[in-house]
């Protein structure tokens, strides 16, 4: 599930535990925010777009196991750092994610046939 403010896209919050039963949501994001948007129906494809800082940061913390687990969550919740993430929701384009094989030849059809 993830927490997006919807005029700016701005991700508020992630969660990927899907064993949880419930959400931990700090009540700042209700009142720095005029309008909060929940969405549990949303694949991650993914595709990454970041500013050169943050390679520095994910050098200068090389014990994170895993960008979406660690790093992400880091830095929504950490307020050092400053930084903001933006979510790119689509509805009438085509992407998914691909990491095996068998995914790449069926997104490789899809594309072909349309």
């Amino acid at each position: 599930m993830v927490v997006i403010n919807p005029a700016t896209g701005q991700l508020l919050n992630l969660e990927n535990d899907r064993e949880e039963d419930a959400v931990n949501l700090d009540t700042d994001v209700f009142a720095e925010n005029s309008s909060v948007q929940f969405r549990y129906d949303l694949l991650d494809c993914r595709i990454d777009i970041c500013s050169p800082e943050v390679l520095s940061v994910c050098a200068d913390n090389f014990d994170y196991n895993d960008l979406r687990q660690d790093f992400i969550r880091g830095v929504v919740v950490d307020e050092v750092y400053k930084y903001k993430i933006f979510t790119h929701i689509i509805s009438t384009e085509y992407a998914a994610r691909v990491n095996i094989l068998r995914t790449y030849d069926s997104v490789s059809k899809d594309i072909i046939h349309r």
